[in-house]
């Protein structure tokens, strides 16, 4: 996996870029967000704001530095409020697959220690499809 984001919120001297293994990567599906209007006399209008395709991941287990660990605090600090980076789930940098602008879903982003000490981290990517 290959994210590429802008560093905004904190200052690591990192240039916004981790690549890393999945352990899990699943697509729930497309789900449609608008809102439904129904008239007292049973009429229902629907409208359709967008389509959004929703896109679970986890990384395997990490044994990170400390400054390894801030570009992850950071990737999270500076995409958590809706801003846009780059994803690729089964590309790298230099052999790119399917890179996609996504957005972080808020609240998704999850970061958890192991007893071993390593790192894994999950989060919710958001794609715009129509």
């Amino acid at each position: 996996m290959f994210i590429q984001f802008t560093p905004t919120r904190q200052v690591t001297g990192g240039d916004g870029k981790l690549e890393v293994r999945l352990k899990d990567y699943q697509r729930p599906g497309d789900k449609p967000e608008g809102k439904q209007h129904k008239s007292l006399g049973g009429y229902t209008e629907d409208v359709l704001f967008r389509i959004e395709r929703e896109c679970q991941c986890q990384t395997v287990k990490l044994q990170l530095s400390t400054a390894e660990l801030a570009v992850w605090r950071e990737f999270n600090a500076s995409c958590i409020a809706g801003e846009f980076f780059q994803f690729d789930a089964y590309g790298t940098e230099a052999a790119p697959v399917d890179p996609r602008n996504v957005q972080l879903k808020r609240g998704s982003f999850k970061e958890q220690r192991t007893n071993d000490g390593r790192y894994v981290f999950s989060f919710t990517t958001v794609e715009m499809v129509g």
